[in-house]
């Protein structure tokens, strides 16, 4: 027993090591150019792949031969890719038997990595793929295609540089672990903390102090973890036993903290990494990226601020964290510089066009400078670790996710299928852009219920989004639906993994958790639709005054739209207030969506008397 004791702790500590080295190789990269672009992406892949299988070794020790042996074969096959890497580019399309052999095994250990990351939906679709090809041509139209050897499809999944290595692969390689790096190393300062201590600062006085702790805190963390399942898990801990002991119901608790936390990953600078592959599709920067980001992501907690207090005032909970939650402002100068100035950095590099590597390089330097001056922050080397562990293996599993989606995409390119999936798309819609926006929008959420955000967003984009595009609808935006419609999937029943886990936290149902979580986050389900008809949403501004008018028509409807739907605005709504409040918001929607100036002005109007009548029963 001891020496399986002696023999694990062996393996978690070279997973230690091995992070420190992957970090710190991807740091020294940004500045200086090692290697190859594709043989960086090769090292890149050599480290996740490692990374990978230690870690479930360390989990799953049962299956340490299985992992052993995945590793040896990873180790034989990136090899053989780094001493031929020359003439497999030249012979691409036409690889030998060795290379096929190498080109399989590689498939092999990707998918296993991903679906040990992951699960089984992403490397399912990806080996679904490459069977398809193969038999193709033995299916009857329009599922037919001319005969496609097994040596070109592993050529084409791994070994001709367009499938497993590839942009993908290049964008994980280049930007992603970088910024998830950054979240790691943040994590093991425990500035988070000083987040926790910030939010309950904020919403002391407030009655709805006990939410907007979690909302404040579980953003904040967000908007540098950019996972909403573990942001949950990370500070729902804390903020839902405040919430509760303050009167709100589990179901409610679990449900503020899971919307607050799913924001995150649309919230920049990291917005679940899908922000990067984004950029590298529509062929823009990553900082106009973030820029367009910047304005949808405040609406959308405002909008979670504001439905959490109403809640507060629905539920009759009379005051703010309460005097007995002691506040350490103490902690928030300390540590939330710590915060603050990396991030501060990152904005001002990108906003003066400076490449989102130099930002991040400079924003994971200057976490470990300033980490320095305090000893309550400082990383010991045990901290170190754990922060390149967690930010490295996180990069890790996404690699695979990203790699498996490489694999899907150059499936997709040998076999046409994508021509056809647009074909049945246009059909089903009969050219009508509604529909097939309709239709993507549900192809998307059931993609990202069981997949990463980052994942089900890249397979949308590959293969439908083109088609909204050739029907009109800007590239942009497209994008930014899809994006939104992935990442608060883990909102939406049937799986509702982020209501999931605030429901097994606070001990409220799950499916009630799920419900009140997609109430308190409308917002994410109505601004993807504005973001089409309306570019001022995402800063593409078509002048002054319709910019500010949508901007604040769409906050204001939204608003009157929440309070509709809990019946509480500064009193409590009766039916007929709450459909009048929910009739008065469409109309607003209504001049986002077609920017009649008749229509803002009426529903300015019926707004104002509304509100006229709210004071004059509250006096």
């Amino acid at each position: 027993m001891a020496q399986r004791i002696d023999w694990l702790k062996f393996v978690n500590n070279a997973t230690g090591v091995l992070a420190v080295l992957m970090g710190v190789y991807h740091l020294v990269y940004t500045r200086w150019l090692l290697q190859d672009p594709l043989m960086h992406q090769n090292t890149h892949l050599t480290f996740a792949l490692l990374l990978i299988f230690l870690t479930t070794i360390t989990k799953k020790p049962k299956l340490w031969l299985l992992n052993l042996v995945l590793i040896v074969l990873s180790f034989i096959a990136v090899t053989y890719v780094f001493v031929n890497y020359s003439d497999l580019a030249e012979r691409a399309g036409i690889p030998t038997m060795a290379d096929v052999i190498i080109g399989t095994i590689i498939v092999i250990v990707v998918l296993e990595a991903c679906r040990q990351a992951f699960g089984w939906i992403v490397p399912a679709i990806a080996a679904g793929l490459m069977i398809y090809a193969l038999v193709s041509s033995y299916l009857p139209p329009p599922f037919f295609h001319t005969p496609i050897s097994y040596g070109k499809v592993i050529s084409w999944s791994a070994i001709a540089f367009r499938g497993i290595y590839g942009m993908f692969l290049n964008i994980s390689a280049t930007y992603i672990i970088l910024f998830i790096l950054f979240g790691g190393l943040l994590q093991a300062t425990g500035v988070s903390q000083s987040f926790m201590e910030l939010g309950k600062a904020i919403g002391r006085k407030m009655r709805s102090g006990p939410g907007q702790t979690a909302v404040i805190s579980s953003g904040l963390v967000g908007m540098v973890m950019g996972a909403g399942v573990a942001n949950v898990a990370f500070t729902g801990p804390i903020t839902i036993p405040i919430m509760k002991k303050a009167g709100y119901s589990p179901d409610q608790a679990g449900a503020v903290e899971a919307a607050a936390s799913a924001g995150g990953q649309i919230m920049p600078p990291v917005m679940a990494s899908a922000a990067f592959l984004m950029a590298g599709l529509l062929g823009i920067t990553y900082g106009k990226i973030i820029i367009y980001a910047a304005i949808p992501g405040i609406i959308y907690f405002l909008s979670i601020g504001w439905a959490v207090h109403l809640l507060a005032l629905r539920q009759g909970i009379s005051a703010g964290v309460g005097e007995e939650e002691k506040i350490d402002y103490a902690m928030v100068w300390r540590r939330f510089p710590i915060f603050a100035i990396p991030l501060g950095l990152v904005i001002v590099l990108l906003s003066m066009d400076y490449s989102a590597t130099l930002a991040a390089f400079c924003a994971v330097i200057s976490i470990l400078v300033l980490s320095f001056i305090r000893k309550e922050t400082r990383l010991s080397w045990g901290r170190l670790v754990a922060g390149f562990r967690t930010g490295c293996v996180g990069a890790s599993g996404l690699a695979m996710a990203i790699a498996a989606i490489g694999v899907v995409s150059s499936m997709i390119s040998l076999t046409g299928v994508g021509v056809e999936v647009a074909f049945s798309v246009e059909q089903w819609s009969m050219g009508i852009p509604f529909i097939a926006i309709f239709v993507s929008m549900w192809v998307t959420i059931l993609l990202g219920c069981g997949m990463p955000v980052v994942a089900a967003y890249a397979l949308v984009a590959i293969v439908v989004a083109p088609i909204l595009i050739r029907m009109g609808v800007g590239g942009i935006q497209t994008h930014f639906f899809i994006l939104y419609f992935a990442a608060f999937s883990t909102l939406s029943p049937p799986v509702a993994s982020a209501a999931l886990m605030g429901s097994s936290i606070s001990g409220g149902s799950y499916f009630k958790t799920a419900v009140e979580g997609m109430k308190i986050a409308a917002t994410a389900f109505i601004i993807p639709w504005l973001i089409l008809w309306n570019p001022n949403i995402i800063a593409h501004f078509s002048g002054l005054w319709m910019a500010i008018g949508s901007i604040s028509a769409t906050v204001v409807s939204i608003f009157i739209l929440q309070a509709g739907l809990f019946g509480q605005f500064l009193i409590r709504l009766n039916v007929l207030e709450r459909m009048a409040f929910i009739v008065v918001s469409a109309i607003l929607i209504g001049f986002v969506v077609t920017q009649s100036s008749i229509m803002f002005v009426i529903g300015l109007v019926l707004f104002v008397a509304m509100l006229l009548e709210q004071i004059i029963k509250v006096r």
